[in-house]
């Protein structure tokens, strides 16, 4: 008859209060032929073992010196088995009654005593101080009859899969074998079964479950012996169990002697390995296989050497059934949540097995399209619809519905819909006014349009629109950037009436109501007169990638304005009031005479300006001669072009104040 001293050891994880576990610094005490390993506290203090003879054999009295807030502590009894064999662990009252602490010592085991207690509740109880005996084992002359302690894999009824199923996988000839892990007395899910599994014993003392709906959850997992509720009576399933491993499963089809393969890892040496970490819950196994007709299916538990264990019952086959349609979807948008974005949350599917979530959208009343996809264990539960690439637009109405997914690729029915816009902050105001001239302009058979600024922070610019003489409508005329509140019309026909009106858009596209309207007849005809050219680079290298952009300001932009330059090219043409000019390829240092002509059919004028061509490198940055000097700060910089000569660049010494 098997012997076992079974009451439950309990120990607590590092955030309990109290401190967490400790590891003796009396790792492999001894005490003469008896040896302490393995040593866990929980708190502080020092372990020591005191053999002595008895009659019939000896006795080993494991005690603790300064103790410290101690709640607990577990070790290993290491004797020699071929001269004595455990006959009995006492308990004594040091670290409290036997309503305070649960206990367990195994003393079935060749040449080792694992042996733990600890406070009921340890995160709520208060630790002891001082020194104390806690635990003696009594030892008998001569061998047991125990082997040798050894790994084995889970046996015995208690470990064969309770939800074993082959189920349609929606492909045919493809089927999903599936079932949830069992290894009775592994209360904290490390796949083997030691002193260590009546932590979560202690963390859950007392609590209780459904054993038909949530069996799989991680309460369960500490049940040993199924019942429903968490006591005293589950560590006997970890001393039934104790020195079990599963490293994994393999699985058999109809009576073949040989496991189905291992296809994400051929070479493991099992058709299923255990998850490292294996989660909070019971472990859940999924394989995919090939049946060209329903066969026997069966799974065996293995360890890590391979050996196996009980065999379960063959699997059920059924049908496959789409899982249940998430419920509660609703789609929000708000500035938290982000400008052209919608939130999509729901309730999860009460179906077991869903993989993911689908998420659906119809745009403006359009037909549904998956937009995105959601796992089935994010936290929360949630898609946002719409990036910053790709905002969605402003002002459409979005509908949303969701639906589940599981291993066998099934879909469920739609969930409920919800529909939300996708927050923007407020349009732009309209431009509070708008004026239009042909008086007092600088330029011939011209209007000049002005309108009020708006106030935004996205606003992105004005659009003006102009309705000539002998059209019903406003057109679109021409773009502005935010930064400009006027435009000029240069292309109106003299002594017509035009009409005007502007609004404003932001970044996003949202456009404000139109200003009011304005109107007015083009300027007269005044002389053709250029008022200036310029350029923004006044020396290039030979053959280099700078440009100039040069610039004719012209009292008619409407007139036909050509360029000339005595060397090097105009890039994209020689027409318009402005251009890009590319310096010559080759040859020496030199000046080039660039001329401007402007002619409106009645009158024309012409302007000039040279560039210089350099055969030197041109050094850092282009300098601003139009700065104030340093030394004189009333006095500008003389002109650049005062410092060369013959397309020659003069080096300046600028002395101390450079």
């Amino acid at each position: 008859m098997k012997k076992y001293v079974i009451v439950a050891f309990l120990l607590v994880l590092a955030s309990c209060a109290g401190g967490g576990a400790r590891v003796s610094p009396e790792l492999g005490m001894s005490a003469g032929e008896f040896t302490l390993t393995d040593v866990s506290l929980l708190g502080e203090g020092r372990l020591v073992a005191a053999a002595s003879q008895t009659a019939g054999g000896m006795e080993v009295a494991v005690s603790v010196e300064g103790a410290r807030g101690l709640k607990g502590a577990q070790f290993t009894l290491r004797y020699p088995g071929g001269k004595y064999h455990a006959t009995g662990v006492r308990f004594s009252e040091w670290l409290g009654g036997a309503e305070e602490v649960v206990q367990l010592g195994i003393v079935e085991r060749y040449g080792e005593v694992p042996v733990g207690m600890v406070k009921v509740r340890p995160q709520e109880a208060v630790g002891v101080e001082g020194s104390g005996e806690l635990v003696r084992v009594s030892f008998a002359r001569g061998a047991g009859a125990h082997r040798k302690a050894a790994s084995r894999a889970p046996g015995g009824e208690a470990n064969k899969p309770r939800d074993l199923k082959v189920t349609e996988s929606g492909v045919e000839n493809l089927y999903l074998v599936g079932w949830h892990e069992v290894n009775a007395g592994d209360g904290n899910n490390d796949g083997t079964v030691n002193i260590s599994d009546v932590t979560p014993i202690a963390m859950h003392f007392g609590e209780s479950y459904d054993v038909e709906t949530e069996w799989t959850g991680a309460v369960a997992l500490i049940d040993s012996n199924t019942d429903g509720s968490i006591t005293i009576a589950d560590v006997t399933g970890i001393a039934m169990n104790f020195g079990t491993q599963l490293a994994g499963y393999n699985i058999y089809l109809g009576g073949s002697p040989d496991p189905l393969p291992n296809v994400e890892e051929p070479g493991a040496g099992l058709t299923v390995l255990r998850p490292v970490p294996a989660g909070s819950g019971r472990v859940q196994y999924t394989y995919q296989v090939e049946l060209g007709s329903p066969l026997e299916v069966r799974v065996r538990p293995a360890d890590g050497a391979g050996a196996e264990g009980i065999v379960s019952d063959p699997a059920e086959y059924e049908v496959a059934l789409p899982p249940a349609p998430p419920t509660g979807v609703v789609a929000n948008s708000s500035a938290a949540i982000g400008i052209g974005k919608v939130l999509v949350t729901w309730t999860p599917s009460v179906s077991g097995g869903v993989v993911e979530y689908r998420v659906y959208r119809s745009d403006g009343g359009a037909a549904f399209a998956q937009v995105g996809s959601v796992g089935a264990d994010a936290v929360p539960l949630a898609y946002r619809d719409g990036t910053e690439e790709a905002l969605l637009p402003p002002g459409v109405e979005f509908t949303y519905y969701v639906t589940a997914v599981n291993a066998a690729s099934l879909e469920s029915n739609p969930s409920n819909q919800s529909s939300r816009s996708a927050y923007y902050p407020e349009a732009p105001a309209a431009p509070a006014w708008i004026d239009a001239t042909g008086e007092g302009i600088p330029y011939s058979n011209a209007i000049l349009v002005t309108w009020a600024a708006v106030a935004s922070d996205y606003l992105e610019g004005y659009e003006l629109w102009r309705q000539a003489p002998g059209e019903a409508e406003f057109t679109l005329y021409t773009v502005h950037n935010s930064s400009t509140t006027q435009s000029y019309d240069l292309n109106p026909n003299e002594g017509q009436t035009y009409h005007y009106k502007v609004r404003a858009y932001d970044r996003y596209g949202q456009i404000s109501g139109f200003s009011g309207e304005a109107s007015a007849e083009p300027s007269t005809q005044i002389p053709l007169e250029i008022y200036g050219v310029s350029t923004d680079k006044t020396t290039l290298q030979v053959g280099s990638a700078e440009r100039a952009e040069l610039t004719v300001d012209v009292s008619n932009p409407g007139a036909n304005i050509t360029w000339e330059a005595t060397d090097g090219s105009f890039e994209g043409g020689n027409e318009g009031v402005e251009v890009t000019y590319a310096p010559p390829t080759s040859g020496a240092a030199r000046k080039v005479t660039v001329t401007v002509t402007a002619d409106d059919g009645s009158s024309s004028d012409s302007d000039s300006l040279q560039l210089i061509i350099t055969t030197l490198s041109i050094l850092g940055p282009p300098f601003d001669f139009t700065f104030k000097s340093w030394a004189t700060p009333n006095t500008p910089y003389a002109p650049f072009s005062s410092f060369y000569d013959d397309g020659n660049v003069i080096l300046l010494n600028w002395g101390a104040y450079w």
